[in-house]
């Protein structure tokens, strides 16, 4: 994909009916992680007419924005509308729009069911998926190449929130459990999504070097939607510099913390920054990433690295 001619389209709504203001400027900041909490954007629309102003404050509860470039686009974030603000900034008037991703769902969803003897982990998965049902979370993905793991030895009564059952989930399972654009992950600790990884180099959009760190890597590289969480990018070590290691305090036992090493170049992308103005200068993203080995079969029904990699648990 050419990185050239941005394109964004923003779109609120409510009910499968929606209010495009893709022709408008448009600013956007938006964080996502492989943590359960909803991922959070704020989102700058200037110069709207009063109509839509007011629509916007009492009409729409959901938002989507896509980005990228007249080769194509992809889907940024997708989430609820948590508040709606009139604001003005010099001569311009601005609707900001803040949002959560999953935040009904991770909020003020209830698992309230009964694990018969014998239920696996995707029967606790499900009963995740019918938590979160008030919100509307897509959990299809989520079940892939889910594992049976140790089976229940007897019925047990499940009655808590949606966020605690995400977090004793992930616990139980060693999992990152996760909301992305509606949709619910799970991701093994050691493993990853299915997808070719993203190519990260100066002439596919990677900004300086990227920098090592201990468990991984942290770069900056132009807007790119096919960064997603949890899926695999190549950085090649010609790109990174080195972590310092001169600075790191040792543990009680006088050890420090030995860089992991990524074996090939691939890591697992856990934490994005996207910031954009479709009439201004940013148009980037920002990664946090682990080291993984490609290589390695996590599940028994995990294909190899060249073709995907693994969610399985």
């Amino acid at each position: 994909m050419r990185q050239w001619l941005r394109q964004c389209r923003l779109v609120i709504g409510k009910n499968g009916k929606g209010l495009d203001l893709s022709a408008l400027r448009i600013t956007f900041d938006v964080k996502k992680d492989d943590q359960s909490t909803p991922n959070a954007a704020r989102i700058c629309v200037y110069n709207p007419a009063p109509d839509t102003i007011n629509r916007a404050l009492k009409e729409f509860d959901t938002i989507s924005l896509d980005a990228g470039y007249i080769d194509g686009m992809g889907l940024i974030y997708a989430g609820n509308l948590i508040q709606v603000r009139r604001l003005r900034r010099g001569a311009d008037i601005i609707l900001e729009l803040s949002a959560g991703d999953g935040d009904t769902a991770y909020n003020y969803g209830v698992v309230s069911t009964t694990l018969a003897a014998g239920a696996v982990n995707r029967d606790k998965l499900m009963a995740l998926g019918r938590g979160m049902a008030v919100g509307n979370v897509d959990m299809v993905g989520a079940l892939v190449g889910v594992g049976g793991g140790r089976a229940l030895p007897r019925g047990k009564v499940l009655f808590k929130p949606v966020k605690d059952y995400m977090r004793e989930y992930g616990r139980d399972t060693g999992s990152a459990v996760f909301i992305d654009s509606g949709k619910l992950q799970t991701i093994k600790r050691d493993g990853y999504l299915p997808g070719t990884p993203v190519e990260l180099a100066p002439g596919t959009g990677l900004i300086g070097a990227a920098q090592q760190t201990l468990d991984g890597v942290e770069a900056s590289s132009r807007l790119n939607p096919e960064i997603r969480i949890g899926g695999l990018v190549h950085i090649d070590p010609a790109y990174l510099v080195a972590a310092d290691t001169t600075t790191q305090q040792a543990d009680k036992n006088g050890k420090k913390k030995t860089v992991h090493q990524a074996a090939g170049g691939y890591y697992r992308v856990i934490s994005t920054h996207y910031t954009g103005d479709t009439h201004g200068s940013p148009w980037n993203v920002k990664i946090v990433g682990v080291a993984v080995d490609v290589s390695a079969k996590r599940t028994l029904d995990t294909p190899a690295p060249s073709g995907g990699g693994t969610n399985g648990n």
